[in-house]
């Protein structure tokens, strides 16, 4: 009768080791490479809500409803969210908002202009004032915002827009940028 050696036996066990080892490896260190991201969207609309006539204000949404909403995508639960941030951008400088959800900072206009296409646009910002939630399965969900722009017939003609989203994860800023949009 043949019986395996115990230096062949040992041989096979060396090389089947290492495969599995590999084969265990793989998934975590594949896991390891998605970067976090924000995934966002704002409603931006333009209305004479509340204005007299001649008169229009912007209203910027992020009501977390399945429509709106302002999440970070992608982070460990050992990771470091020190800032959250919300921004506009229109091509018509000197509006005023107000914050209605009570979990950001007071809006306020950055003295840098931007240029898109020859637009020149003035971004409007807020930064979340709460505890950043922990992650649930890798996804921070941002609490809601709501601004309202002051009225004002500057917003009677059609403005351009752009929403954004930025984060500070581990030391390191990620921004999202949305389309630009004519109101």
């Amino acid at each position: 009768m043949n019986q395996p050696s115990r230096r062949k036996v040992a041989a096979g066990i060396a090389w089947s080791i290492p495969a599995i080892t590999v084969g265990a490896a793989a998934p975590a260190v594949a896991a390891s490479q998605v970067s976090p991201s924000i995934n966002r969207s704002f409603y931006i609309t333009r209305s004479s809500s509340g204005c007299s006539s001649g008169s229009r204000r912007l209203t910027v949404d992020s009501k977390n409803d399945g429509t709106s909403y302002y999440q970070i995508v992608n982070v460990s639960p050992t990771s470091s969210v020190t800032a959250v941030y919300a921004s506009v951008l229109v091509n018509l400088s000197g509006l005023s908002f107000t914050e209605t959800t009570g979990n950001w900072s007071a809006v306020q206009q950055d003295s840098q202009t931007y240029s898109y296409n020859g637009v020149t646009y003035y971004r409007y910002f807020a930064k979340l004032q709460v505890a950043i939630p922990a992650p649930v399965n890798g996804t921070i969900t941002v609490p809601s915002l709501s601004w309202v722009s002051n009225c004002t017939a500057s917003l009677s003609n059609p403005v351009s827009v752009n929403g954004r989203g930025m984060v500070t994860i581990n030391g390191q800023d990620i921004e999202q940028v949305g389309p630009f949009r004519t109101l």
